[in-house]
């Protein structure tokens, strides 16, 4: 007979087998429920690199005085056009005028002060002392420096007028009529920009760059027009790279906008896609359906024993679909996540 001992074995033993039957059936009712079959396909592949950035220029001109005075003459305001050699800015002439007029004094009482100088050593039959040379070599300097200050006063005179480069919008005003502005102005007077050369500068991630050349086509979406999409053409990769805002090293590329008549606004901020390849007539599985298990790339399908692994092999991304090289056949069905 049976001892009580053994019956409790294996009644623990039964218990135990009938829980794990339990566990696997419930783990794979749970499992079906969770999953939906999708068959391998194939289809077209866009590959594209994401980047954010804003609308600039490809002529924009920062006008300053190169002299400094009173501003007297500003016909100009922002967001107004002018035309090509319109005089948008000018400072006070008679100002300049007056400092011209005084600097050819001094350059003239500079000259008398040395020509006495010399006719002192002469009248010495030209032996130079000490002295004489310290008095020599202080009149040749005031006369040199009086010299080039009417040299500056003259140039101050040429460029009292300030004209615009290229036809364009005013897009900045710095100042007023009245107001006195300094040669050394770290900040421009006028900002001029041409809106007929708008293009959108994608900042892109430096591990990119090496993927993007001209004539690649982008789409570019703007956060102030959200509904709209703009076709654009990669047409200029530069060779230096730059720190953006947030101290990422990017890379400015250049995008031009085609066949766009909407409102456009420079500074504006959005979004590029840029195709860098395209892939025709290949095997598609959604992101969601590949797992990575260590160095494997795992997808699960549906055989004649329920789920199973298959290792596949990965070609391009597009964000949405991977496309299989190895490892599936069309029509195969493979299990995705809900």
């Amino acid at each position: 007979m049976i001892s009580q001992i053994t019956k409790k074995v294996i009644f623990i033993l039964v218990g135990i087998v009938v829980g794990l039957i339990l566990v696997f059936v419930a783990f794979e009712f749970y499992w079906r429920i969770s999953i939906e079959k999708v068959q391998v396909k194939r289809g077209n592949l866009k590959v594209t690199v994401s980047s954010s950035g804003h609308l600039k220029s490809e002529n924009e001109a920062n006008l300053s005085f190169k002299a400094t005075g009173k501003i007297a003459y500003l016909p100009v305001k922002e967001n107004q056009q002018v035309k090509k050699w319109q005089t948008v800015a000018a400072l006070d002439r008679e100002l300049l005028e007056s400092a011209l007029r005084q600097a050819k004094q001094d350059v003239i009482a500079a000259d008398a002060e040395l020509e006495k100088v010399y006719d002192s050593l002469r009248n010495k039959s030209g032996v130079e002392s000490f002295d004489d040379k310290i008095k020599r070599t202080a009149a040749e300097a005031k006369k040199n420096k009086a010299f080039d200050a009417a040299k500056d006063a003259e140039k101050a005179l040429a460029n009292a007028v300030l004209y615009a480069p290229f036809e364009g919008t005013v897009t900045k005003v710095n100042g007023s009529i009245g107001e006195w502005v300094s040669s050394f102005s770290q900040e421009p007077l006028i900002t001029l920009a041409d809106f007929d050369s708008l293009y959108f500068e994608a900042e892109i991630a430096q591990e990119d760059s090496d993927e993007i050349k001209p004539g690649q086509k982008a789409i570019i979406g703007l956060d102030a027009k959200t509904e709209e999409k703009i076709q654009g053409e990669v047409y200029e990769v530069p060779t230096f790279t730059r720190t953006n805002s947030e101290g990422n090293v990017i890379v400015p590329v250049k995008i031009r906008i085609s066949d766009y008549t909407g409102g456009l606004k420079i500074g504006w901020e959005g979004d590029a896609q840029i195709q860098i390849d395209e892939k025709v007539d290949v095997l598609l599985v959604p992101k969601k359906a590949v797992e990575k298990l260590k160095d494997e790339n795992i997808v699960y399908v549906f055989g004649k024993r329920g789920k199973e692994k298959k290792r596949v092999r990965l070609g391009a991304f597009d964000g949405a679909s991977w496309e299989i090289l190895e490892g599936l056949k069309e029509f195969e069905e493979i299990a995705i996540k809900k």
